[in-house]
């Protein structure tokens, strides 16, 4: 059988273990990490804190026991409390407490250094306050200088990171793409995003129930196999080809400088062979030299000259089942292929699992195999405008 535990921590590290919980599902998603968790607990609404378990911003598990697991269960949500909702609907009387992943609050805060928010590129070191070291900077250590920043800011951070200095691999792995910008006024999460962006086609970040920060290249093998008849309940496939774009024109323009660092184009000749000329251009403000103007525009092109292929799956839990497969060990990043398919056109054997929802008794996995990957430029891009509006603003606040 199937058991559900809410775990809350106080503040001198005892832990209140609820039992009694009526429970919805999370979802979990690459570039992110573990979304909105729901759970309802049946609690007088003017005594259900009295105790102090749901506190607000309280540290929150979800740990589940089953045949999968070890007697300590397994954990598969680590979170904090961001709302407490005291109801009375007819003769039930609840509370229903809303929670969110670790990596929200990378959104909440400005990256900054003492009380200067502009920063800037610096090789080896990721990230200098000085603008006159400002150089290029390998995208892994702008990342890891990104997060030290954020711990040394945030002094209750759960967010950490693995080295092999404290007895792990590393938790951000090695890509040689450059970068060289400025952040300026930046959340912790859009410096992250830039930096992603930078990095090579199929390069993810993701914080998961063990709050470790990994900077990741797709896997180059199957993680998960699951059995077409056995552990997949239904398939969806969408196919389209409208958001295709095999040419890329970028303009490069050092807003510091005021003049053009380049203007080039980017173009897959065997998409166009097949689809046709399909045309995106832009403007890049926020760059300060060709070779990172080349990451981001060549990283464009490979995400989006092919079709979209969207594929959404139904996996069974296993849990007491003779078929099924245990759910709890999806997580987005990983990748899979489906036993009992033919591999081709729409789907292969090593297919990247975007994000899961988890729901107890099945795992709904959404695959991007060629998906078009527009929209997180566009945002990139967006945050150059911005960016411009911000050009001129001091260093530092007071």
């Amino acid at each position: 059988m199937k058991e559900i535990y809410i775990k809350t921590y106080n503040s001198d590290d005892t832990v209140n273990v609820i039992k009694d919980i009526e429970y919805t599902s999370f979802s979990k998603a690459v570039n992110s990490g573990l979304q909105e968790l729901k759970f309802n607990v049946a609690r007088k609404i003017d005594e259900f804190n009295d105790s102090n378990e749901f506190d607000l911003n309280k540290k929150v598990e979800l740990v589940v026991f089953d045949k999968d697991t070890t007697n300590d269960g397994v954990t598969i949500y680590s979170g904090y409390i961001t709302e407490q909702n005291p109801i009375i609907d007819g003769s039930k009387e609840f509370v229903s407490i809303v929670c969110l992943g670790y990596y929200s609050k990378l959104s909440a805060d400005i990256l900054k250094s003492g009380s200067q928010t502009t920063l800037y590129t610096k090789a080896t070191d990721g990230l200098t306050i000085t603008s006159g070291d400002i150089s290029t900077a390998t995208v892994s250590d702008v990342i890891r200088a990104i997060i030290a920043y954020y711990q040394s800011n945030n002094l209750d951070s759960e967010i950490k990171l693995l080295t092999i200095q404290n007895g792990g691999s590393e938790s951000v792995e090695e890509t040689t793409n450059l970068m060289q910008v400025i952040f300026a006024g930046k959340t912790y999460q859009e410096a992250i995003e830039d930096c992603k962006n930078y990095a090579p086609p199929n390069w993810y970040w993701y914080i998961g129930a063990d709050n470790v920060f990994r900077l990741k290249e797709q896997d180059g093998s199957a993680t998960h196999i699951f059995t077409l008849g056995r552990d997949v309940a239904s398939i969806i496939v969408a196919k389209n080809i409208q958001s295709i774009y095999n040419v890329i024109l970028v303009w490069g323009y050092d807003i510091d400088a005021g003049g053009t660092i380049a203007y080039k184009e980017y173009k897959d000749d065997l998409s166009i062979a097949q689809y046709g000329r399909r045309v995106y251009q832009t403007t890049l403000y926020n760059v300060k030299d060709e070779d990172t103007m080349d990451n981001l525009g060549n990283s464009i092109l490979q995400e989006n000259k092919d079709p979209t292929i969207k594929i959404t799956l139904e996996i069974i839990d296993g849990n007491e089942n003779d078929k099924g497969y245990d759910i709890d060990s999806i997580d987005p990043g990983e990748t899979c292929k489906i036993a009992n398919l033919k591999e081709g056109d729409l789907f292969n054997d090593n297919m990247f699992i975007k994000a899961v929802n988890w729901s107890g008794d099945k795992a709904t996995v959404s695959i991007d195999y060629k998906v078009q990957n527009l929209e997180k430029y566009l945002t990139i891009l967006q945050r150059g405008i911005e960016n411009q509006n911000l050009h001129g603003v001091p260093e530092s606040y007071t």
